[in-house]
């Protein structure tokens, strides 16, 4: 029986990232809902407008909303890490059991904790040396959040005295006033915009969005492979389909076979795709064993071993005109 095909797996990463970001809008609409929950306190407590101990207890309460959610996410990381890991495992050990000569060697490694808390340690936002053009982002991002949050209450106290002050407003009136802008900033903060009350519309390009793909489509890229390398199976085809905004060194790499360790002569190392971009953010693309006891594979081997690594194409330069002696500038 051949391996899965190129939509199967594509499948299946899919189901996983669908779950893993079910998980990540459940936590965070609850958060979303603590931080409006506080903003409306600041809107209900008269001496808001009036009291700075009182303002700077309910940013206090915005804050503490924001570093509750770090920590949930953090948690989301990792059981989103455990489940992925898991399935991409067991994708790694189903191919090596569909030949008899790989089934007479692995040793069924079994995926285990030790496993999970290492790509955790790759992974985490303070410790990740991978996918560290999304995770260093994660607690600055929900710094700025924050700010956007305490800004917009700071700013609608200073707006509302400044206009109540030129229209000669009682401090009623002004009170008035302040709630009905705090309590419309509540019902849809700026920083949440990318996703709505009920988690269904979620706006594709938001940081959750790309920190969910990456984290999934790492996780499983690094589960499958690290697996094959424990079985000392070294070879493996880039995949995935290509479009007019794929990665310029996808475009290049796709379809080539690499070696993972980059121990096997005749075939380019898995690293140097990665170092000119492979695997991005959002990347979807990914890899599958290639065993030369399938026909079809070992044709494919057979055909790019020696080959050299695709090139990077050359930037190009502009033509240095030389100037005439008469077309010089005048000192």
């Amino acid at each position: 029986m051949p391996p899965k095909t190129v939509k199967q797996r594509e499948s299946l990463l899919l189901r996983q990232t669908t779950s893993n970001r079910v998980a990540l809008v459940e936590a965070l609409l609850k958060a979303r809902k603590h931080i409006e929950s506080a903003i409306m306190r600041a809107a209900k407590d008269k001496r808001f407008a009036t009291v700075r101990r009182i303002r700077e207890g309910v940013y206090k309460d915005i804050q503490t909303e924001y570093v509750a959610l770090q920590g949930n996410l953090d948690r989301w990381t990792r059981g989103s890490i455990r489940k992925t890991s898991k399935e991409f495992h067991g994708l790694a050990a189903e191919d090596l059991l569909l030949t008899e000569a790989d089934k007479k060697v692995i040793s069924f490694t079994k995926f285990s904790k030790a496993s999970m808390d290492g790509y955790f340690a790759r992974i985490h936002p303070f410790n990740a040396d991978r996918l560290a053009a999304v995770n260093v982002q994660m607690n600055p991002h929900l710094t700025r959040m924050l700010d956007t949050d305490v800004r917009a209450l700071q700013n609608a106290v200073v707006d509302v005295f400044r206009e109540t002050k030129v229209a000669g407003l009682t401090s009623v009136e002004r009170w008035n006033m302040l709630q009905a802008r705090v309590l419309e900033y509540a019902d849809n903060p700026t920083s949440w915009k990318f996703i709505d009350r009920s988690g269904r519309k979620w706006k594709r390009g938001n940081y959750f969005n790309m920190l969910n793909r990456s984290v999934s489509a790492q996780v499983a890229r690094d589960s499958y492979n690290d697996t094959l390398i424990s079985e000392n199976r070294d070879l493996v085809q880039i995949i995935g389909g290509l479009s007019s905004n794929s990665h310029e060194a996808c475009r290049r790499w796709v379809g080539r076979v690499v070696s993972l360790t980059g121990d096997t002569p005749g075939y380019p190392p898995l690293s140097q795709y990665i170092s000119e971009g492979g695997f991005h953010p959002n990347c979807v693309h990914t890899t599958v064993y290639m065993s030369p006891e399938f026909e079809a594979t070992a044709k494919v081997l057979d055909e790019q071993k020696g080959e050299p690594a695709p090139e990077k194409p050359r930037t190009k330069t502009k033509p240095v005109i030389k100037m005439k002696n008469a077309d010089k500038p005048k000192p």
